[in-house]
């Protein structure tokens, strides 16, 4: 937002003889200045599988990608 608008903004808010101009100049600052609250993400931590699986995993496909596979 340029100099010259929160100027404008603010002259509106503060001598405007209208209220809904007041208050709609006075939310426009505050929404350049104050972010959203983050959304909340939630997150599955279940790990279904030990580490020994992933390495039996792993080495399964290293053999098939290097032709080794029994």
């Amino acid at each position: 937002m340029s100099p010259e608008m929160l100027d404008n903004l603010y002259d509106l808010a503060m001598n405007s003889t209208n209220e809904m101009v007041r208050l709609q100049a006075s939310s426009r600052i505050l929404s350049y200045n104050v972010s959203a609250a983050a959304q909340e993400q939630k997150i599955d931590m279940n790990v279904k599988h030990g580490f020994g699986d992933f390495l039996a995993r792993t080495n399964a496909r290293h053999n098939v990608i290097e032709g080794t596979s029994t």
